[in-house]
């Protein structure tokens, strides 16, 4: 990150892109999990029903789903995560010889 930078896009040679067979990917363009648009593939999050770009900046990875991504999108993954926030821990650094 820069100084001052707040947001530190991902690299992109490490974001995994959705690659769902040919079977899934026609039966959800077919049923709407999926749409094609001018930036690529997008995947419809099923909580908040958005579409989002289908790859891991957007979607948890996860091996068991047919395309390699979480159903959630990340956003709705934090808040049924952490319903009341994410809380900060303090923790004592303190040193033990």
């Amino acid at each position: 990150m820069k100084d001052g930078q707040l947001y530190s896009p991902m690299d992109a040679a490490s974001i995994m892109l959705a690659q769902p067979c040919q079977k899934y990917l026609e039966k959800g363009l077919a049923s709407g999990k999926y749409r094609i648009e001018l930036d690529g593939l997008q995947k419809q999050c099923c909580r908040c029903h958005d579409y989002w770009p289908a790859d891991s900046e957007f979607f948890y990875s996860d091996k068991k789903g047919s395309d390699g991504l979480f159903g959630f999108c990340k956003a709705c993954y934090i808040e049924k995560r952490f319903p009341n926030g994410r809380k900060i821990q303090k923790r004592d650094n303190v040193a033990t010889h």
